[in-house]
């Protein structure tokens, strides 16, 4: 009876303070000006993700071939003008918003999921647990992450589903490593132990109660990560590793376009502006999180 009753006092204590401490974040992070940006350049992204699957025909409006209409620059007729091929570029690049954003939070929940369950288990079990997946993380962690998605890419083929693998897994250390250092500084605590004396198991422990408090540092680095990602698949892209043409990806728009860079620039403008306010909306959300979660910004 005693355990019972010390088990629910504890988790009690654990909601509210949970409860509390996200309150207060919430409010600084509303608060932020970076955030009211970031949002506003985030929205217009997502309404024309929106816009390119309710308005635009992928194949008549997309990718359709124009050639009498070719190199035109920006008008009323086609606002960010047309390509060597006639195709309106503002089209693609609504259109191609769609391929930045899932690929840039689909690479990034791939890889957080992963490394959350390494870090978690490594940071909590310790000793030869703990050595295994670290040095793992190592190997990882030297080779460089532009060149294991292109290793990867060129080995699996590319394509939509290969190129989000290639970036995902050179992500994973970077999470496993956070979670880890988090959870090595939580596993301690009273509430940790008081869990293991009523008998809780570790799976339990680690969901209900390590995981939970290591969201803080995990939200903002995913957050930024998501533009790492967006860039990362544009450059690979730009390479002919991702997103293959007539695809309107912005990266491989990019590549389609250099040719044409010194006469007809509006080409790698509009999709070099698209990826720079996408990322950059990102980051200042990143960046405002990091404010709100910081304890030593508190007013």
């Amino acid at each position: 009876m005693f355990n019972r009753k010390a088990k629910n006092l504890e988790l009690a204590l654990e909601v509210q303070e949970s409860r509390s401490f996200w309150q207060d974040v919430g409010r600084r992070f509303i608060r932020n000006n970076k955030t009211i940006i970031g949002l506003v350049m985030l929205a217009i992204i997502v309404l024309m993700c929106l816009y390119g699957m309710i308005f635009l025909d992928y194949e008549t409006q997309v990718i359709n071939q124009d050639i009498p209409n070719k190199l035109q620059t920006p008008s009323l007729a086609h606002l960010f003008g047309t390509d060597d091929l006639g195709r309106d570029i503002f089209n693609r690049i609504v259109y191609g918003a769609r391929y930045s954003l899932f690929i840039g939070f689909s690479a990034t929940i791939i890889s957080l999921s992963v490394g959350s369950i390494l870090g978690c288990i490594a940071g909590y079990f310790g000793g030869k647990t703990d050595n295994i997946i670290m040095r793992l993380t190592d190997v990882f962690i030297a080779i460089p992450s532009t060149l294991m998605a292109i290793a990867v890419v060129s080995a699996l083929g590319p394509n939509f589903a290969n190129l989000i693998i290639a970036i995902a897994l050179g992500d994973i250390p970077g999470y496993a490593r956070i979670i880890r250092s988090s959870v090595l500084s939580i596993r301690d605590n009273e509430f940790v132990e008081a869990s293991v004396a009523v008998g809780g198991s570790s799976i339990h422990i680690m969901a209900q109660h390590i995981f939970p408090n290591t969201l803080a540092a995990l939200i903002v680095q995913a957050t930024l990560g998501v533009g790492y990602v967006i860039i990362a698949a544009s450059g690979l892209s730009y390479l002919g590793l991702g997103v293959m043409p007539p695809a309107p990806e912005w990266g491989a728009m990019l590549s389609e376009a250099q040719a044409q860079i010194r006469y007809f620039p509006h080409q790698v403008i509009s999709p070099g502006i698209a990826i720079v306010v996408t990322v950059l909306a990102l980051n200042l959300l990143g960046d405002a999180l990091r404010d709100a979660i910081d304890p030593t910004l508190k007013d």
